[in-house]
């Protein structure tokens, strides 16, 4: 299999976080369009917050997902079929009868969650689908970001500095205490910052003879908004996040918002820092009325990475009280109510199917099966003075009813609990089904996942 180097009980966990993303987007991407509708545009630092506490959310909701349902606690809750995620352990009780009951009982629980019906077979079958899906889609995104970071490598090498522009005195203006180079280039068609942890600015070298100097400084002084502002490590962590993300729709909404929002807050800085609105908004309108092409995706430009966003961001700065022009039709908003009920539906299909119990009367009769099929089992408690402050160690081997031995590599989980916490480990077993480790003082429960 593709994924056997994966824990067996890690794909269900990942595939069920996945999904809960999808209802987390519908409502931080709904409660973000009612924020932005209510804000004025020139509150564009609010606004700007707003997007990406939306983004982080949808963003932070994978792993803490990840992370929620492969708790211990939660771990015990999700159970094999049966009694516990993590069974009850064989105890050294005094009586040898009770601890027979004891494996009986839990080989029982482990049997029935492996065989359980074909909707569990099913069930593993569509997470693997998904998890392989995702998978892919991952990929394609990072090579996505890979191949933009290489563009941006080229343009910044293919450039010529340029030291005729004042950059020392602007960089002071804005507090920034290096002075940014500036590179020109043939390559790129607008302005742009480039670089993660030294960002450079790019200027096409067409622009560099045929804009007049105060829009040569309105344009830099956006890129040096930019890089004040860290914007670009912004941007590369919204590309790796719309690379893990891909397949929620919501997440690509909130980052197009984000990415306005981003603009009209450099905007305000630059003509802030400048003090020359109009001058400003003239250069906003001619790059506009040019249709430069977009930057790169590694790249945050002046252009943005849309020509008719240009517009927006005019009609922001000269009518600074006006409200957002977002509209959200009746069909969409039921589409995204839609989306989040069919998510939240699914993920709790998925976790009432893990977590289905057996009845009594079925663990009753998965016991006595059991008991005719194994042999019985005999346990000697061992006191803590007899190990003389050793680990102890647990050794055995699987078997198939018929005595015959299971292949290598069938891998098992060993849950220890003691005064001191709980500890869950995972292995595999060795050459005809033998395994042997060393476990820490406590009641000890061991899980086959041995298929046949």
């Amino acid at each position: 299999m593709m994924f056997d180097w994966i824990e067996p009980l890690t794909i269900p966990i990942f595939v069920e976080a996945l999904l809960h993303t999808l209802w987390v987007g519908a409502f931080c991407a709904l409660g973000l369009f009612f924020v932005l509708k209510q804000l004025q545009v020139r509150r564009v630092h609010v606004r700007y917050g707003a997007g990406l506490l939306a983004f982080s959310v949808i963003s932070l909701s994978l792993p803490v997902g990840v992370a929620v349902l492969s708790a211990p606690e939660q771990a015990s809750a999700v159970a094999p079929a049966g009694a516990s995620a993590v069974p009850a352990a064989i105890e050294p009780s005094s009586s040898l009868v009770e601890s027979e009951r004891s494996i009986a009982s839990e080989l029982a629980s482990w049997e029935a969650w492996g065989a359980e019906s074909p909707e569990a077979g099913e069930r593993a079958s569509w997470e693997v689908f998904v998890f392989r899906f995702w998978i892919l889609g991952s990929c394609l995104g990072c090579i996505r970001i890979v191949c933009s970071l290489r563009g941006a490598v080229r343009l910044r090498r293919g450039g010529e500095p340029v030291t005729h522009l004042g950059m020392a005195d602007l960089c002071e203006r804005f507090g920034l205490r290096r002075v940014v180079p500036v590179f020109s280039t043939a390559l790129s068609g607008v302005p742009a910052v480039c670089g993660l942890f030294k960002p450079v600015i790019l200027f096409p070298i067409s622009q560099l003879t045929a804009l007049a100097p105060a829009q040569l400084e309105a344009i830099l002084a956006h890129e040096l908004a930019h890089i004040r502002r860290c914007d670009h490590l912004v941007n590369f962590v919204q590309l790796v996040m719309e690379a893990l993300l891909f397949f929620n729709p919501f997440l690509w909404w909130v980052s197009g918002q984000v990415r306005q929002e981003r603009e009209a807050a450099c905007d305000a800085l630059a003509v802030e820092v400048t003090g020359e609105r109009l001058s400003y908004v003239q250069t906003l309108a001619d790059v506009a009325a040019g249709q430069l092409s977009a930057g790169a995706a590694a790249t945050v430009s002046f252009a943005g990475h849309s020509s008719g966003s240009l517009l927006d961001r005019v009609k922001r700065l000269l009518r600074p009280t006006a409200s957002s022009e977002l509209r959200l039709r009746l069909p969409m908003v039921c589409a995204l109510l839609l989306a989040a009920l069919c998510a939240f539906v699914a993920t709790q299909w998925v976790a009432q199917v893990t977590v289905r119990a057996l009845t009594p009367e079925e663990r009753i009769e998965r016991v006595d099966a059991v008991h005719e099929v194994y042999p019985q089992y005999a346990v000697e408690p061992i006191g803590w003075d007899e190990l003389k402050g050793e680990e102890p160690q647990l050794s055995g081997q699987l078997l198939r009813p018929d005595g015959t031995p299971l292949q290598q590599g069938v891998p098992f989980y060993s849950y220890v609990r003691s005064g001191r916490g709980s500890m869950l480990s995972s292995q595999r077993t060795g050459p005809d089904g033998h395994f042997e480790f060393k476990v820490r003082p406590g009641d000890v429960s061991l899980l086959f996942l041995a298929e046949g």
